[in-house]
């Protein structure tokens, strides 16, 4: 069975809302019930003061599982949100040109990844951490949530496009 670009894109989808669905929901309830009440990574924008403060709530025990997290269910969730916007983005865009655009689902995807080791360094020398990796969390945070955002809205606005003003 050949898979064209259009199943690969159908299966990205399908594989971001199953996780989003299914899995997303159950690492948010094990995060609660190990004592991370709020989340680091869903924060758009928060100041460095803010981010000592959740990792202080979190406890020892609490860094420790959100390393783990950042290591195991996050090293494949950027993936699986970055893949279907870029292949997406690379369908919908026409000028070949432009198809570069069609990489800010890898970048959000690559923006997490370093989120994932700021954050983790600042958890491991916590209470230690320096302001430096506290901010440079946060500026990270900050372009991951930008690159995403506008990645999604590219790819809805451009489908949009297509579905109403195809030629």
């Amino acid at each position: 069975m050949k898979l064209t670009q259009k199943r690969w894109i159908f299966l990205s989808w399908i594989a971001f809302f199953l996780v989003l669905s299914f899995v997303l929901p159950n690492v948010a309830s094990a995060s609660e019930a190990n004592g991370l009440s709020e989340s680091i990574d869903t924060n758009f924008a928060f100041s460095p003061a803010l981010l000592v403060d959740i990792l202080s709530s979190y406890g020892e025990a609490g860094r420790a599982y959100y390393i783990t997290q950042r290591w195991t269910f996050d090293l494949y969730y950027p993936l699986v949100y970055g893949v279907p916007i870029s292949l997406s983005l690379n369908r919908l865009i026409i000028q070949p040109k432009n198809r570069r655009i069609a990489w800010i689902g890898m970048i959000a995807s690559s923006f997490d990844y370093i989120e994932n080791i700021i954050f983790t360094i600042a958890a491991l020398t916590f209470p230690n951490s320096t302001i430096i990796w506290v901010t440079m969390g946060v500026v990270v945070s900050i372009a991951k949530w930008c690159a995403l955002g506008g990645g999604f809205l590219l790819v809805i606005g451009l489908s949009l496009r297509q579905l109403f003003f195809r030629k």
